[in-house]
């Protein structure tokens, strides 16, 4: 991986590509996707087919990757839409890293999205955390969905985090 960091051969494409696509290894699949990522040959159909992945660890390293499509602005309704489906994920650390990645992502409606994947995880502090994290200039919609859901406001976890998510808006 460091040697195909450091010489960014375009002749790496083709191989990573296929592991990526292939390989039986979910390990492998991720380290290709990595290699991909750091070397700038990362390209929209890797992260697509990893987002798709059966493996949830893929899937959680595809939605980081998406981070690196998103710095050179090369996030596309596709990848938003397949990215959006995984805050139904069954797997916590997929939801989460997606909670985290999508500070990253300058989406419109991308409040609607954390408000989702709080709602679901409620409980959970480190969730908690990763959409405070990348709310950025969402913060005031996503007052006004939670505090519009009579469920959440009514229960002590929500209510709590209504008050953290208020502080956070007055101080801004």
């Amino acid at each position: 991986a460091r040697l195909l960091y450091e010489k960014r051969d375009p002749a790496a494409l083709p191989l990573l590509s296929n592991m990526v696509a292939s390989s039986q290894m979910p390990l492998a699949r991720i380290h290709a996707l990595q290699a991909l990522a750091g070397t700038g040959l990362l390209r929209e159909v890797h992260v697509l087919k990893a987002l798709q992945d059966k493996d949830a660890q893929v899937r959680a390293h595809a939605v980081r990757a998406a981070e690196v499509l998103a710095a050179s602005g090369a996030i596309t309704e596709a990848t938003w839409t397949q990215m959006k489906n995984l805050a139904s994920d069954n797997y916590i650390r997929v939801r989460w890293q997606l909670a985290l990645s999508a500070g990253a992502l300058p989406r419109a409606d991308k409040p609607r999205l954390l408000t989702q994947l709080l709602t679901r995880d409620a409980n959970n502090a480190w969730m908690q955390d990763a959409v405070l994290s990348s709310l950025g200039d969402g913060a005031g919609n996503m007052f006004a969905l939670l505090a519009g859901d009579a469920r959440f406001r009514t229960d002590p976890i929500g209510m709590a985090f209504l008050r953290r998510l208020g502080g956070m808006i007055g101080v801004k």
